[in-house]
């Protein structure tokens, strides 16, 4: 195999967009550090931090029901927990997430373009060993997992749907290019190494609406769900990695020449 690391990506708060790195390590405890740490509660919704009790993703600010996510960026400095916002290229909000009062202030921030009319009800929260993806209320190994894409599947399925699908849609941890379409599909239950880190690939991801928002427009273009569907009979787009030998990763890391055979599956 001649894959390699294309990109890689860290999205602090989650379902906002994240910001490329050019290395990270990773480990087996916390996966990519600081990866969804943060997450807008959405109003109503009762959250104990001490209680380490995922929620399901529908408590929270999601592209899947609020397109507007993609008109933000954001720089994060994960040694201070400081981050900068900016929504359609101006500033919006900057704090420590760390800090309450720095909290309150960049949520509110938030709310005045993702709810306009109820710009007080969001919270942004964290909790202690808790990761806010998608896979948490499955299991606290899932919870840890990164996610990976591979971009001659996407080539493929653009060729196949017809039109162009900006990468940032699938919101992957690690983008990966210079493998057969689908491959990745034949990881599961296999271990896979970059350089340094080990990983095992645990399964495919299914994908929800979110992909269907135009990360460079904040608008819904179709469903990418339903030509899925038509075209391939499933929605399973990447594949979710544990991390096995904790490690640097870096972007041009090439994907280990053999895969070797099953190995053991996180509880």
């Amino acid at each position: 195999m001649n894959g390699r690391i294309d990109s890689i990506h860290r999205y602090p708060i989650k379902s906002l967009p994240g910001e490329a790195l050019s290395s990270t390590p990773v480990t087996r405890t916390r996966g990519l550090e600081d990866d969804r740490r943060f997450a807008l509660l959405l109003p109503g919704t009762r959250f104990d931090p001490d209680d380490g009790m995922p929620l399901p993703k529908t408590r929270f600010v999601t592209t899947m029901r609020t397109a507007e996510t993609a008109l933000l960026s954001l720089r994060y400095d994960e040694r201070s927990t400081r981050v900068e916002i900016a929504a359609r290229g101006e500033p919006l909000a900057a704090g420590h997430l760390t800090v309450e009062a720095d909290r309150r202030m960049v949520a509110r921030a938030l709310g005045r373009v993702l709810r306009p009319d109820d710009p007080d009800g969001l919270t942004l929260v964290e909790a202690p060993g808790l990761r806010f993806t998608d896979a948490s209320i499955v299991s606290a190994g899932m919870m840890n997992t990164l996610t990976l894409i591979n971009l001659e599947t996407l080539r493929e399925v653009e060729a196949r749907l017809g039109r162009p699908l900006d990468p940032r849609r699938f919101r992957a941890n690690i983008v990966v290019d210079g493998l057969p379409a689908w491959s990745e599909f034949d990881w599961i239950g296999r271990s896979v190494d970059f350089a340094e880190a080990g990983f095992q690939a645990v399964s495919r991801v299914r994908r929800c609406a979110a992909v269907d928002v135009d990360p460079r427009t904040a608008r819904r273009d179709g469903s990418f769900w339903v030509a899925m569907v038509r075209a391939y009979g499933h929605v399973d787009f990447g594949v979710h990695l544990s991390v096995r030998v904790g490690g640097d990763i870096s972007v041009g890391d090439p994907l280990a020449a053999e895969i070797p055979g099953p190995v053991e599956l996180p509880a």
